[in-house]
């Protein structure tokens, strides 16, 4: 039998180190100092999109404010555009998401992000790889609590 259909799109590459991190160890993620908004980060199997596990991010009920995730060492090469899928619950209250990237001493510790229209960060062309850290920040309205997931990293 020959089907009409057309094949269907291939799945969203997940390079293998974050999806390691993101997939079977949550240890590799962490938050930012300045984040106590952040109540801990746990693996899960909680709306996985890409795979079979997402980053479950708890928001605690505080002021207005930002916290960040982030994993270390991201070896994105310069250039490239980074995708993150993340869930948010209905009703949330989380006013922005911005992805980043901070470049180590190599790259003279030049940070970079972008407003979410859509999920993704273009890695400057000039940029040192590995990345310091690579990630998400979260800003949210006064007196949400929620939790969100992150599902899947990609370049």
């Amino acid at each position: 039998m020959i089907s009409t259909h057309a094949p269907l799109p291939p799945a969203p590459r997940v390079r293998p180190a974050l999806r390691t991190r993101d997939e079977r160890a949550r240890e590799a993620w962490g938050t930012a100092s300045a984040s106590p908004r952040i109540q801990g980060l746990t693996s899960t199997t909680a709306r996985a999109w890409a795979g079979s596990r997402s980053l479950a991010v708890p928001v605690a009920e505080t002021p207005n404010g930002l916290s960040a995730i982030y994993v270390p060492g991201a070896a994105v090469p310069a250039g490239r555009t980074v995708s993150f899928r993340v869930w948010l619950p209905t009703g949330h209250r989380v006013t922005a998401l911005q992805p980043f990237a901070l470049q180590g001493a190599a790259g003279g510790w030049r940070w970079n992000g972008s407003w979410i229209a859509s999920s993704t960060l273009q890695v400057p062309a000039n940029a040192a790889s590995p990345l310091h850290q690579l990630g998400i920040e979260i800003f949210a309205a006064d007196g949400w609590k929620g939790t969100l997931h992150l599902d899947s990293v990609s370049w």
